[in-house]
């Protein structure tokens, strides 16, 4: 997942698989609205009530995640691990190893754990971020 930004990879904490009745064999592909392939794998159901049922458990799902929330929760974490907006952007691989552990920290702060155990956090991390992390504990 190197190639992806920091905020993709912040988000892919919310991006566990949904269970659904029954999933798709189909392994064909459709264009997207930039012209990229996008996999057609959607579930498939019996009837109108399980999808509707599979609709309705996605969107409770999602609610719980605060799906509706996750890019704007993914950038403030990175803004207040010192990302600036033309970084977010950019692919992980591309960053140094001391903006790729305020990345691993901005992705765990972003799972809002009930415990977070952080090693020597001042060699990567300047004043303000250690005092926003030491606020948000």
């Amino acid at each position: 997942m190197t190639g992806s930004s920091p905020a993709d990879q912040i988000r892919s904490v919310d991006s566990a698989p949904i269970a659904s009745s029954r999933e798709s064999t189909a392994s064909s592909t459709q264009a997207g609205p930039d012209g990229s392939a996008i996999p057609n794998d959607a579930p498939e159901f019996d009837t109108v009530e399980d999808a509707i049922i599979a609709l309705g458990d996605a969107q409770m799902r999602l609610g719980d995640l605060e799906g509706h929330d996750a890019k704007r929760r993914a950038r403030e974490c990175l803004n207040r691990c010192g990302f600036k907006p033309e970084l977010q952007d950019r692919p992980v691989s591309e960053l140094s190893g001391g903006w790729r552990m305020r990345c691993a920290v901005a992705r765990a702060i972003y799972a809002d754990p009930d415990l977070l155990m952080l090693d020597e956090i001042e060699t990567f991390a300047d004043l303000p971020t250690l005092l926003w992390l030491q606020g948000f504990l």
